[in-house]
């Protein structure tokens, strides 16, 4: 090993026990690198050294550290993945970014309590460690910068193996991604002096069971406990900041903060809270009631969505914003009813369908309502996107001329839909609108010219059908699986575009095919 002024510069041996002497105060970045003479070593050694043999790993499996050792620089045993035991001296101060990063055979590390500082990824995939004890509060460092009082981020990042390790009282901050993927822990005590926990810093704990969030919580950024999928019950005594579309944001549930938390069965969300973020609580499967109190003013795109489990939805008078698919739908969502306050100046339902209160948009219909035959009400301009979709019972749609959009995939997995009557001017059917509609086989068309987007009747109960003159153009797939034969009576636009099918058309176009303009060879038009 190459020492200089009491820094471990470079270790050059082979040897599995590594004793560093008394008198080392610090070991340098890099000075047991697998790319043997690491690139800022190379930089500065003088010329004899640089022609020592190269190697790929230094095999050591076992380091003594001396009293007399303040630092321990960055990268310095990263990717030592023999590497199963470090026994840290008092004396110790620093641990430098990415120090023991994917040392994969590291079982245990006991700090010493001497030791200030721990550095972001200082234990990064070190995937056997099991147990880490860490004696008092540190400072560390979040996004490159030396941050007070902290878990630094990524610190445990992708320790699968952990299973044992307490935050200390004082720390303030718990770093972005400090725990992601610690797939064996199965307790959490956050201490009562933590006000602030990063993106991701619990996310993919999916052995972590229950969560308290301390009266000292000021800040819970996104998708901080995203995919903990054993997660049964988190307390949120208070509102909190967090982060919506990537900014920060005063008194809400942050995006993405319990999205795929399937056994989440308990939270409450605190009044106060003004804003539940898109994908809050997304795929929360055993979720089967959510209280939205008074404060609330908007929900986020997808928040409650695949809540398969969640019978009724009461909207706060407060509620002036809901984002696209907000709640459950699909063919197993268990939705029966909407409810809406009747001080609330934005939304209304009716029969427990959501509108808002100018009926101009018809916004979400309950999976379970229990009609056979829906009737849009006549003024409704608007359906939006997923409206209906999965609604089971529903066997016929009346639209009224007023309705001038249809969303995407607003009448999807409908399975006993048959007949639908679209609106007069409509001039546009978007994407997969009634896809999976199996026994749809009955349409009443438009009359002024319209688009059919792509996927619109995908999967549909059609077996043969006549497209209507007005028809502009047809997009890719509309009609795959199951049509047999398209037959317009008469093309009248410039261009048709032909869906590609499952089966063949008419004229030999068949699945796969090209778009393909009017009067091309093989267009398969009549």
């Amino acid at each position: 090993m190459i020492i200089e002024d009491g820094v471990l510069i470079c270790y050059t041996e082979r040897n599995k026990i590594v004793v560093v002497p008394e008198g080392v105060e610090e070991i340098g970045d890099w000075a047991f690198s697998y790319a043997n003479i690491c690139s800022y070593a190379r930089s500065v050694l003088p010329e004899r050294l640089l022609a020592l043999p190269r190697r790929t790993r230094c095999l050591v499996e076992k380091v003594i550290l001396p009293p007399s050792l303040k630092k321990i620089g960055k990268e310095v045993f990263k990717f030592e993945d023999n590497l199963k035991e470090v026994v840290f001296a008092e004396g110790l101060e620093s641990i430098g970014e990415s120090a023991f990063f994917s040392c994969s055979s590291l079982i245990e590390v006991t700090l010493p309590k001497s030791i200030k500082s721990v550095s972001e990824n200082a234990f990064n995939k070190c995937l056997a460690l099991t147990k880490v004890v860490i004696p008092h509060v540190l400072n560390g460092s979040i996004a490159g910068k030396r941050t007070d009082n902290c878990i630094s981020e990524s610190l445990f990042y992708y320790c699968s193996a952990l299973k044992e390790v307490y935050i200390p009282e004082g720390t303030k901050i718990i770093g972005p991604k400090a725990f992601q993927i610690c797939i064996s822990l199965t307790e959490m005590i956050i201490p009562n002096s933590v006000e602030e926990i990063g993106e991701f810093a619990f996310s993919s704990c999916s052995s972590l069971i229950e969560i308290n969030l301390p009266e000292s919580i000021k800040s819970v950024s996104r998708n901080v406990f995203y995919r903990c999928h054993s997660l049964t019950k988190v307390v949120i005594s208070h509102a909190v900041n967090g982060c919506i579309a990537g900014k920060s944001s005063k008194n809400c549930i942050s995006d993405g903060l319990f999205s795929q938390c399937y056994a989440l069965k308990e939270v409450s969300i605190p009044e106060g809270t003004k804003i539940i973020g898109g994908r809050a609580f997304e795929q929360c499967k055993s979720l089967t009631e959510i209280n939205i109190p008074d404060s609330v003013e908007e929900i986020g795109e997808q928040a409650f969505d695949y809540c398969i489990n969640i019978r009724e939805i009461k909207l706060p008078r407060g509620i002036k914003k809901i984002g696209r698919e907000a709640f459950p739908c699909g063919v197993k969502s268990k939705l029966e009813n909407i409810l809406v306050a009747p001080e609330n100046e934005t939304y209304c339902s009716v029969d427990g369908v959501l509108y808002t209160k100018d009926f101009k948009s018809l916004i979400h219909c309950p999976t379970k309502y229990t009609k056979t035959i829906f009737v849009v009400p006549d003024g409704v301009e608007e359906i939006c996107p997923c409206a209906f979709e999965g609604c089971e019972n529903i066997r016929k749609v009346v639209i009224p001329d007023s309705v001038i959009r249809i969303g995407e995939k607003a009448f999807r997995y409908m399975s006993n839909l048959k007949t639908v009557v679209l609106p007069t001017f409509l001039n546009e059917l978007q994407e997969e609108t009634f896809a999976y509609c199996l026994k749809l086989n009955n349409v009443i068309w438009p009359t002024a010219s319209f688009n059919i987007g792509e996927g619109c009747f995908r999967q549909s109960g059609f077996k043969t059908i006549s497209l209507p003159d007005n028809v502009k153009s047809v997009g890719d797939y509309a009609f795959a699986y199951h049509l047999a034969d398209i037959a317009p009576s008469r093309i009248v636009a410039d261009k048709v575009i032909l869906p590609k099918l499952h089966t063949a058309v008419s004229g030999g176009s068949r699945c796969g095919g090209q778009r393909q303009r009017c009067g091309d060879s093989g267009s398969g038009l009549r």
